[in-house]
């Protein structure tokens, strides 16, 4: 079984007149996580009367199937994120995204 990403660093180098911009971060994904899925809890306890009425209304379509289907393999490349290396060159400036 593998393990959540835990951390990710953003390296942004663009040219600059006098100065280059240097942007780098390093995202704590284990702390911006859990905060951002308890802003999604929230949102959805908010839209939960409307998409209950909206589910009961189109029962027959079915419409619903594709939510079941897809959240596991959301969740699961989410999971393999970890390792991955993103990095874009160009004469002028670079991005470089890894996922530790």
């Amino acid at each position: 079984m593998s393990t959540p990403p835990v951390w990710m660093t953003v390296n942004i180098r663009a040219p600059g007149h006098r100065h280059p911009h240097h942007i780098r971060l390093w995202l704590p994904l284990f702390i911006i996580g859990p905060v951002f899925m308890v802003f999604v809890l929230a949102a959805a306890l908010i839209a939960l009367p409307f998409i209950l009425i909206a589910w009961i209304l189109t029962w027959e379509m079915r419409w619903w199937r594709w939510l079941v289907h897809t959240l596991p393999g959301v969740v699961r490349m989410l999971w393999g994120m970890s390792g991955l290396r993103v990095d874009v060159r160009d004469d002028k400036a670079k991005v470089y995204i890894a996922v530790y």
